[in-house]
């Protein structure tokens, strides 16, 4: 079981995964890369709600994404800042 992160890890987009009360489950290197520019806190990010790590994206397109994936229960990419795609999987 560990193939899967080993291939998420080696994707160039960014990668999370949220549970069902919003706590990220899930976040590959390059997710981190894109989350740690919208904080300054350096510590991990799993099992965090990400509504509370990142109030900035409240109201905006990526939470429009993120609420249509759980709603739709859908695998949702999106592009976000400098060409980077994010990829959000709720399970």
């Amino acid at each position: 079981h560990q193939q899967v992160p080993n291939i998420l890890e080696r994707i160039r987009d960014g990668f999370v995964a949220l549970d069902t009360d919003w706590g990220l489950t899930y976040v590959n290197r390059k997710g981190e890369e894109i989350f740690r520019g919208l904080q300054k806190n350096t510590g991990s990010l799993l099992g965090k709600v990400i509504w509370d790590e990142f109030p900035r994206i409240v109201g905006t397109e990526i939470e429009a994404h993120y609420r249509r994936a759980v709603r739709d229960q859908v695998t949702v990419e999106f592009d976000h800042e400098e060409d980077a795609v994010v990829e959000l999987l709720v399970g």
